[in-house]
């Protein structure tokens, strides 16, 4: 079975997510090289499974086109500013969002090797390419999946709406305070992840995914809890 590692040692470390690996060509009802039996779904828990499944293409669909602001509005020149997160620069943060997109893209489409980012790429261009490959697979892609992440094999589905979601909303502050761009995020994206994240706190505190919280300022907003929370200083 053909599969790629998705982490790009150049980005590994408490500011990010990265999808451990995505398996390739592979049948929605296989996880981690097993075939897994489902349990008859009742009518009304599909209504369920169906809306779930809604709110996660949805709400994704609006994180990603609010990080895609944030590359347009980008100043040409900004693109070696140094970023949040330790060591990385303006274009590491899009390279990492986009590759982690290619990698779900891919996972979900079963169409081959993931395509990466490479250095001479115009990091606009390259973006808009993982943005739509992803919005693509998302659309139309089966959500029930098995994809393997950084906890082990994750429906898609959870994948998606709880890591990739949450990855995506806290760069886009990255890149944002990277490019001078504005850092205010959606409140309602903030509120939800926040709360998904504050049960997971002790499991996420690990290379690959966040490293440790941070004291938040005194009278700071869900905003700022949020980003301390994930070990940024703001």
């Amino acid at each position: 079975m053909s599969s790629r590692h998705l982490r790009d040692d150049r980005f590994e470390g408490h500011c990010s997510t990265s999808i451990d690996r995505v398996p390739l060509n592979r049948s929605s009802n296989t996880a981690a090289g097993r075939r897994v039996r489902h349990r008859p779904v009742a009518p009304q828990e599909t209504i369920i499974l169906l809306s779930m499944s809604d709110e996660v293409v949805e709400r994704t669909t609006r994180l990603v086109w609010g990080f895609d602001d944030r590359v347009r509005a980008a100043p040409a020149g900004s693109w070696s500013n140094p970023a949040p997160c330790e060591g990385w620069t303006a274009r590491d943060v899009v390279t990492h969002v986009g590759n982690n997109l290619f990698g779900i893209a891919a996972g979900l489409t079963a169409s081959g090797e993931p395509r990466r980012i490479a250095a001479d790429d115009d990091i606009a261009t390259a973006w808009d390419d993982a943005r739509e490959q992803f919005l693509g697979a998302l659309a139309s892609g089966d959500l029930s999946t098995s994809l393997p992440g950084p906890f082990g094999p994750m429906p898609a589905e959870q994948l998606i709406g709880r890591l990739i979601a949450t990855d995506v909303l806290v760069h886009t502050w990255d890149l944002a305070r990277a490019v001078g761009g504005d850092d205010r995020l959606d409140a309602e994206a903030v509120s939800g992840a926040y709360s998904g994240l504050k049960p997971m706190d002790e499991m996420i505190r690990r290379p690959g995914v966040f490293g440790p919280k941070v004291e938040p300022p005194a009278g700071a907003d869900e905003q700022a809890e949020f980003l301390c929370f994930l070990g940024r200083h703001v």
